[in-house]
């Protein structure tokens, strides 16, 4: 498959050779019952809406937004993960982010008054203080913390089906590295060296950029933020707990990891 571009237009429509990734007026996603992708063939509808999110030169993707009565082979969004490889992965965080940029964000957070329709530049613009508004996200951290020939992994009351790295919202006037080393230190009680850059993954639940860290610590005893994590041990290689699956920017790290130890 052709690379894509992230591009955005209101204006074109989509041709025969184009996908769409359709979104139902009630946030379900269409998967294709035969291949069993997030793409598919655009849908001649006269009430649907479609909005171009990638380009490859040649071809487009699209969000198509609309009703679809193919109830069988419609999901909730968090229930389309298991269909996504990485690469759909972007396609879907892309439209489902647009999507709620678009039909959500729909009044001026200073006057109230009701926001112009989007612009091919993503923007919206209020009509009493004729200022733009542009799509969000918020910067947020992976951690995956080893301590020699063993991995630090967490359990969160929020997500207690399975153990996973830290994570955390970077906060305002704070780098990156600085994130992972407090974030650390207020979850598990242990101060960090080393920390190194893995890899980016865009989140859309809601509108999140997870960036992925490792980072190394000759403490062993933790002291669990007990408003957060609800279990906090080390693990070696050949003792995994039951991690994130994939597409997820945390299995990828862990798997990383986990490559990596002695």
């Amino acid at each position: 498959m052709s690379i894509y571009i992230p591009c955005f237009s209101s204006l074109s429509r989509p041709k025969v050779t184009d996908k769409v990734i359709f979104i139902t007026e009630e946030n379900k996603i269409l998967i294709n019952k035969e291949t069993g992708s997030i793409l598919n063939d655009p849908q001649d509808v006269k009430n649907n809406t479609f909005f171009e999110i990638y380009n490859n030169g040649k071809d487009s993707i699209y969000l198509e937004k609309g009703t679809d009565t193919l109830s069988e082979n419609l999901f909730k969004r968090r229930e389309v993960l298991m269909h996504l490889n990485y690469e759909e992965f972007s396609y879907f965080s892309r439209a489902v982010q647009i999507n709620d940029w678009i039909y959500k964000f729909l009044y001026c957070p200073e006057h109230g008054d009701e926001l112009e329709q989007i612009k091919e530049d993503l923007a919206k613009n209020s009509k009493k203080n004729k200022f733009s508004y542009y799509p969000k996200m918020s910067p947020c951290i992976l951690v995956a913390v080893t301590n020699k020939d063993k991995m630090l992994l967490v359990k969160h009351y929020r997500h207690s089906f399975f153990f996973t790295v830290i994570a955390g919202f970077v906060e305002y006037g704070e780098t990156l590295e600085e994130c992972v080393r407090r974030e650390v230190f207020e979850e598990v009680g242990i101060k960090v060296t080393n920390v190194k850059y893995f890899e980016s993954q865009p989140w859309p639940f809601p509108n999140q950029l997870m960036m992925a860290f490792t980072a190394e610590t000759n403490e062993e005893e933790l002291t669990l933020d007990d408003e957060e994590i609800e279990e906090g041990r080390w693990f070696d290689k050949k003792d995994l707990p039951k991690i994130p699956p994939p597409p997820s920017l945390s299995n990828k790290l862990i798997q990383h990891v986990i490559d990596s130890l002695i």
